[in-house]
């Protein structure tokens, strides 16, 4: 399953490179300052909502890296590691498995 991720190091980037203060990305955007600040400052997730409503407001940003698609869901990344069948002493241990 498909996710967006917000590439907050590069929104920030922009932000200073564009002279955006929180409250007038926010307004540009029409959601609350508080939104913008838990977002950018690690204390709540951006959701699908505030991610539409970002490229709406600064559709340049859909080309400049600050939001991304993730083509694996979370599970699947916990799920993908290296797995070894129980070997005795004079096996080897099995080639690594992707479990996804």
């Amino acid at each position: 399953m498909a996710k967006l991720t917000l590439n907050l190091a590069e929104l920030t980037a922009y932000m200073a490179e564009n002279d955006l203060t929180e409250a007038e990305l926010a307004r540009q955007m029409g959601v609350s300052r508080s939104t913008v600040n838990r977002i950018l400052n690690g204390n709540r997730g951006a959701g699908t909502h505030f991610i539409g409503k970002l490229l709406e407001a600064f559709p340049e940003l859909s080309k400049r890296g600050v939001v991304l698609l993730s083509s694996r869901s979370r599970l699947a990344i916990r799920c993908n590691h290296i797995a070894t069948d129980k070997v005795d002493d004079n096996q080897t241990p099995s080639p690594k498995r992707n479990i996804v």
